[in-house]
């Protein structure tokens, strides 16, 4: 509703305005509406930025869940799309029935491209239409759900090619089409490139304290050949203000170079009971990308000799996601969670916050009385991994509480049994100097003289994530920089344009407009961080 009903109303109040009560041809009725609903996709570019630009303040100010606010960026897109098509079809349509060829009309001919003449200005409107509606008919099969799921990577490249050239066309066919692309680009530059020049800067990645590799026995194994995805703990070190900045539930962004330069990937993030200063993601290998990772980080683990083995650089960044889960457990007297498998690891530290919450509140502020959890599990490695890191330090805590109780039940899915003496679920825990061990499923990794990796931190020009507005400056002086740049750049050059028989050629300034913008912020954010580095120092 938040998109589509401004959009049907300007759509329809623009019909209504250019055809109601006027004496015109067919052939120009059809032209303003057409128009109509090319004006219409227009304004939904306004929009299509803002919700996917992570560590934005609109996204804090407004606590909005990531996951909903991409409802807004999917739902504009197709208004875009939606209304690109029908502007364009209709178009061509009015050639057709005037006998006009669809190739001519869409290719200039070779004279225009040699020689600056306004009248080829149609041809080359068409043609960059036609490009821009190419690109975007590219990015709406990748965004098909069974393409995003299925080729995520194919999906997330054809984004990051064909935007760029859908929205560059959209500016060379419009003349006014600068005005509704800048506001939500510009503002998508001004919250990620900073953010994406920091983890550059960070490019050595995070500090890995433990990985632990929760592996079934061989004759788990060789039962379930077929299904076995074994889960990984990786526990990392960070910053005393990060872990105070963490909430339940959310989540971080994980890019490992040596396997994808490119894509990042979603991990629900843990606190580690009685360790302040780490971080924790479990995760099950069921993919390309974690069947790689895991992979990798079991080299790591099982690496024999005195040299401190090689790990794979692991760049995080975040946190992400809705922090509101904790509040919506203590609205409610009673609360029921089911969780799945590996899907238990939102909810880890959730119980542990609900306790301490219920804990602190006195009998009269306490509406929340009892909680109950139900999992549902078959790997027995998992289960026995998850009840001795959070579910027995959270028994021990609740023992004296007797006015609320927190209730775990697992339901344990699989045939397999635990017989004495044949074959039982192991967990090994060593240490990197334990080499000894036949097959080792955990390691500990001390940070050596030469170790450049950091401490997870949140990153310095994200929005929300200051304690005080000082904390919350560098990322407001990098946006106001990208932003305000942009946004006189494109009003100088407006102002300034030439008359109509240089404007094909003269729009392509608007275009440069903004990759000059990023190579500024880009350069300024770079000269920050070493003058940050300089001071750390």
């Amino acid at each position: 509703c938040f998109i589509l009903l401004p959009c049907i109303w300007y759509l329809m109040a623009s019909c209504h305005r250019k055809v109601y009560g006027k004496i015109q041809s067919s052939d120009d009725q059809v032209v303003h509406i057409a128009n109509s609903f090319g004006t219409t996709a227009s304004v939904a570019l306004t929009i299509l930025l803002l919700p996917v630009a992570k560590h934005s303040s609109l996204l804090k100010l407004c606590q909005w869940d990531p996951a909903s606010a991409v409802r807004l960026h999917i739902w504009s897109g197709r208004v875009v799309i939606f209304g690109s098509f029908i502007h364009g079809g209709m178009h061509m349509m009015l050639w057709q029935r005037n006998g006009e060829s669809l190739l001519n009309m869409i290719l200039p001919p070779l004279g225009c491209w040699l020689n600056d003449d306004t009248s080829c200005y149609p041809r080359f409107r068409n043609f960059t239409g036609f490009v821009g509606g190419v690109a975007l008919l590219v990015l709406a099969v990748s965004a098909l759900n069974w393409v995003r799921r299925k080729c995520y990577r194919a999906f997330y490249l054809t984004h990051v090619l064909a935007a760029p050239v859908a929205l560059c066309m959209v500016v060379l066919h419009y003349n006014r089409a600068i005005f509704y692309v800048a506001p939500s680009l510009l503002f998508y530059m001004g919250t990620v490139i900073p953010v994406k020049m920091e983890s550059w800067w960070k490019r050595e990645g995070t500090r890995i304290h433990s990985v632990e590799l929760l592996q079934q026995s061989p004759a788990s194994r060789q039962e379930d050949r077929r299904t076995c995805r074994p889960c990984v703990a990786l526990t990392f070190e960070a910053t005393p203000s990060a872990v105070q900045k963490y909430r339940a539930g959310q989540y971080v962004d994980l890019k490992v170079p040596s396997i994808n330069k490119l894509v990042s990937h979603p991990f629900t993030v843990n606190l580690v009971p009685f360790s302040p200063n780490h971080l924790r993601i479990i995760f099950r290998a069921t993919g390309k990308f974690t069947h790689q990772l895991m992979n990798q980080l079991t080299s790591a683990v099982q690496e024999e000799g005195e040299k401190e083995p090689d790990l794979p650089t692991m760049q995080l960044s975040g946190f992400h996601g809705a922090n509101v889960r904790l509040e919506q457990v203590l609205k409610h007297d009673a609360v029921v969670i089911v969780a799945g498998g590996i899907g238990i690891t939102p909810y880890l530290t959730l119980l542990h916050e609900v306790h301490e919450a219920l804990s602190t509140q006195s009998a009269d502020e306490r509406v929340t009385q009892r909680i109950i959890l139900h999992w549902i599990c078959r790997d027995q490695e998992l289960i026995d991994y998850v009840t001795e890191e959070y579910f027995e330090p959270l028994q021990a805590s609740c023992v004296s509480d007797d006015l609320f109780t927190i209730r775990i039940i697992v339901h344990k899915t699989s045939s397999r049994r635990c017989v004495e003496g044949k074959e039982c679920p192991k967990r090994y825990s060593t240490t990197g100097h334990d080499a000894e061990a036949p097959l080792e499923t955990a390691r500990t990794f001390d940070a050596s003289k030469d170790n450049k990796t950091l401490p997870f931190d949140t990153p310095l020009f994200a929005s929300g994530f200051g304690d005080s507005w000082l904390r919350n400056l560098p990322s407001m002086f990098a946006f106001c920089i990208i932003a305000g740049l942009g946004t006189w750049l494109i009003y100088a050059l407006y102002v300034n344009r030439p008359s109509a028989e240089t404007e094909v050629t003269y729009r392509w300034a608007y275009v440069a407009v903004f990759p000059f913008v990023a190579v500024v912020a880009m350069m300024l954010m770079y000269l920050t961080l070493s003058i940050i580095e300089i001071g750390r120092a």
